[in-house]
């Protein structure tokens, strides 16, 4: 396993993902028809260990193979889903 980088570079910034998240929540409530917002990071915590859980990250950020194909097997019908529904005007 890698080491982390001895100073966290700029981009690793939790506040910069915070103010993404901000950002995509309001485009997508500005224009509900046509954006729908997956919550992958609130289903990676609601698994067991939870988003950081060594099964599916060992190095603590990157998803193993086999934790990718689980992710996936939850991802596919949801984005299915919303591309139905945008269809639908829902």
């Amino acid at each position: 396993m890698v080491p982390p980088p001895e100073r966290p570079f700029p981009a690793s910034d939790p506040a910069r993902m915070d103010r993404l998240n901000q950002l995509i929540a309001e485009v997508a409530a500005e224009r509900p028809a046509v954006v729908r917002v997956i919550d992958v990071a609130g289903h990676l915590r609601s698994l067991p260990g939870g988003e950081l859980d060594p099964r599916l990250r060992p190095d603590g950020v990157h998803l193993t193979e086999d934790a990718s194909e689980e992710i996936v097997g939850w991802l596919g019908p949801e984005v299915v889903a919303g591309a139905k529904s945008a269809l639908e005007g829902t």
